[in-house]
């Protein structure tokens, strides 16, 4: 069997990236808990000087679950370069926006207003049957003398 080389070691590092990325999210949030905790800084107060939700903070350090902005966000209070290498603000950044096609360019059919609408008329609603006449009350039966008069008088 032959050895790996360094190309290959990559490799496997970059697929087992892929394979378990929540791994390796919660290793870089156990990394920041612990710079946040050098710092002897709460998750309430990072949460303060991040402008990230305290939630979002007690849920990355727990389960590696963040958004990036908020991830950058807790990277620059901690002043945790390994996180923010590479990264830099592209003043000239925005968000793409879709610019209308020549074929895309097509009115819209204007919506029609209540006037021009063309008045329908309204069908007569199905005749309802007519209800049901109420039952007459039956008469209450009439009360019984004392039964147990009667037993005695046997």
């Amino acid at each position: 069997m032959t050895n790996p080389s360094h190309g290959d070691s990559i490799f496997i590092m970059k697929q087992d990236l892929f394979d378990n990325p929540n791994k390796y999210a919660l290793s870089l949030a156990l990394a920041l808990r612990r710079k946040r905790k050098e710092r002897k800084l709460s998750m309430g107060r990072l949460s303060e000087l991040s402008e990230v939700s305290y939630g979002s903070i007690k849920r990355f350090e727990s389960t590696g679950l963040i958004s990036l902005t908020s991830l950058i966000k807790i990277a620059a209070v901690l002043d945790s370069a390994p996180v923010l290498e590479g990264l830099e603000a592209d003043e000239t950044a925005v968000r793409p926006t879709r610019k209308p096609t020549a074929q895309k360019q097509e009115k819209r059919p204007e919506p029609v207003k209540k006037e021009d609408k063309p008045k329908t008329e309204k069908k007569p609603a199905a005749e309802k049957p007519a209800p049901k006449p109420e039952p007459e009350p039956k008469p209450a039966p009439a009360k019984k003398q004392a039964r147990d008069m009667d037993v005695f008088m046997l």
